[in-house]
């Protein structure tokens, strides 16, 4: 779940909002491309030595694993869009069926 500008994370209820800016600048991350690796999410302040944004976001997580849920369902598209998954065409076509398996599996609904 994205929760940056022109995705998801545009309709955080303002209470979570000030969580947001911790995850700005994802795309500097590195890319695992291990067979084996398990899916993870990184929480991380993008500041050296952190502000202490990713304790409140830990704090947070299974609110917004269920938001992402509910904005992924509530959206009306078929497999995916800006607004549900992020970019779709980083994420493929089945985008939306991938995401709503991963984040029902985090939140043990599987």
């Amino acid at each position: 779940m994205s929760i940056g500008d022109n995705t998801s994370g545009e309709s955080l209820p303002p209470r979570l909002m000030p969580a947001r800016p911790a995850v700005q600048g994802q795309e500097d991350m590195p890319i695992f491309m291990d067979p084996d690796f398990e899916p993870n999410i990184f929480i991380y302040d993008n500041y050296p030595g952190g502000i202490g944004l990713s304790p409140s976001l830990f704090a947070l997580e299974s609110r917004l694993l269920e938001h992402g849920l509910k904005t992924l369902e509530a959206c009306p598209c078929r497999d995916g869009c800006p607004s549900c998954v992020g970019a779709t065409n980083e994420s493929g076509k089945d985008a939306k069926r991938v995401a709503r398996v991963l984040l029902q599996g985090l939140l043990g609904l599987q």
